[in-house]
Formats: structure tokens, C-alpha cells, sequence
């Protein structure tokens, strides 16, 4: 069992700080972080995505369905403001789950290249839930499904299933609204094109009507984007 105190750093650090520690193979050192007063039980995440390493110590794209639920839980006695904290994903990346975004990105330590950087730094945004950081991307997705599907994740795969539809979706305003994010999601996954995905994610932005789509149900949301993404086929023979 692999019980740890949370932390987040006091103040975020810079592209060349990270590269230096992971280079060193230092840790943050724990005057630079502070307790968010959560602890949390990391066993069965560490678990999971060990199991899932081939045999040159990487992980595939596919398993961010499985891992990502695995860190949900882990995470379930988080506040919605640590989540929300960029410098408690660094904090997280850089420092106890270092190991797994190494494997999952394929960071060579000798190489360290910018995008591999992105992965452990985490930049806040008021306007949307995304991110490339490797941990908060996976959480994000986990808690729209959770927090729609009735406390489950039986639409994850939808969700996180396709890099590019959960990038676009988690970058963009309107993954605020989880349950149009999921209802998107849903939709788009099915038969997926990236130029029509694109086309209906610019024109639900485009309504900006957010309290609409909390209003009507399910049932009419997702046929509403299906509407949409009809017209987009015909823009994209």
C-alpha cells in the first residue's frame, strides 16, 4: 500500500528547473511544497499502469481508458480547488508518479525535448479544463464521465478514447459543461472524422448557450448534437 501525503508546490517552477530534476533524478525539495491536508492511497493506480508496460518500459496511448479511472479513485478525497491547481499537478508529476509519465510519454532522460517537458508542468486556464499534463489530462477526463454517468465510468472510453476529440473538447470552454463534454464525446467518437469533430465542436462553442444545454435532457442533448454533427458530414464528403 503506497499511502502519501498531497502536496503542491508553493509557487510553479520553470521548464529548466524540471529538466534539471529529472536529469538529476532529484526531488523537489519540501520547503518549495505544501500539505493540501489529503492523503491518498496510490497502490492500485501504481499497480495498474505497471502491468501495462511492454517490453521496452513504455505504455501505449490505450492505456490512459484504464489508468486514468485508477486515478480518479486514488484522488477522490481531493478538494475541487487542488484540482483545479496547477501547481498540484507539477507537484504530482514531477514528484511521486515521475515514473509513470516517463513511461507513458516515452521521456528519454538524455533527450529531453519541450513537449516532454509540457507533460509535467501543468498551465492554469480559466477558460477551459485543458492541459498536456499527463496526470491532470487523465483526471479531468475521468471526473466528466463520473459526474454524468451516475457515479461511473462506463463511458471513458469515449472520453479519452481519441487523443486528438479529448484534446480539442478539454481545451475549449466547453469542457466547463461536463455533461456536454460527455454528450459530445458520445457522439463524436462514433465513426470518428477530425474535420467534423472540429466543425461541431466550432459551432457549439458558437451557441455559448451553456444554460440551455443544463437545461434540456440527455436524450435531446445528445440528439441535438447529432443534428449538428450531420450538417458537419455534408460540409466534409
Amino acid at each position: 500500500m503506497t499511502i502519501i501525503e498531497l502536496r503542491l508546490l508553493k509557487e510553479q517552477i520553470s521548464a529548466d528547473s524540471i529538466k534539471q530534476l529529472l536529469i538529476s533524478g532529484s526531488q523537489i525539495d519540501s520547503d518549495k511544497t505544501t500539505s493540501v491536508q489529503v492523503s491518498a492511497d496510490l497502490s492500485s493506480f501504481e499497480t495498474c499502469w505497471g502491468g501495462l508496460i511492454d517490453k521496452k518500459g513504455k505504455l501505449s496511448a490505450s492505456s490512459d481508458q484504464v489508468v486514468c479511472i485508477e486515478l480518479h479513485k486514488a484522488l477522490s478525497g481531493i478538494s475541487r480547488r487542488t484540482s483545479l491547481d496547477p501547481k498540484f499537478w507539477m507537484w504530482l508529476s514531477i514528484g511521486p508518479l515521475r515514473e509513470y509519465v516517463i513511461a507513458r510519454w516515452g521521456v528519454d532522460l538524455k533527450n529531453i525535448t519541450e513537449a516532454n517537458l509540457g507533460r509535467f508542468s501543468c498551465v492554469s486556464s480559466n477558460s477551459s479544463l485543458g492541459s498536456t499534463n499527463a496526470l491532470s489530462r487523465l483526471y479531468w477526463a475521468s471526473d466528466a464521465v463520473y459526474q454524468t454517468s451516475g457515479s461511473s465510468y462506463s463511458f471513458i472510453d469515449a472520453v479519452i478514447g481519441i487523443a486528438d476529440l479529448h484534446k480539442t473538447l478539454f481545451t475549449n470552454s466547453l469542457s466547463l459543461d461536463t455533461k456536454l463534454v460527455v454528450a459530445a464525446c458520445k457522439e463524436l467518437s462514433n465513426k470518428y472524422r477530425e474535420e467534423v469533430s472540429r466543425d461541431v465542436i466550432k459551432t457549439l462553442g458558437a451557441v455559448r448557450l451553456s444554460t440551455m444545454y443544463a437545461a434540456i435532457s440527455d436524450a435531446d442533448l445528445q440528439m441535438l448534437i447529432k443534428d449538428i454533427r450531420d450538417r458537419a458530414e455534408l460540409k466534409f464528403p
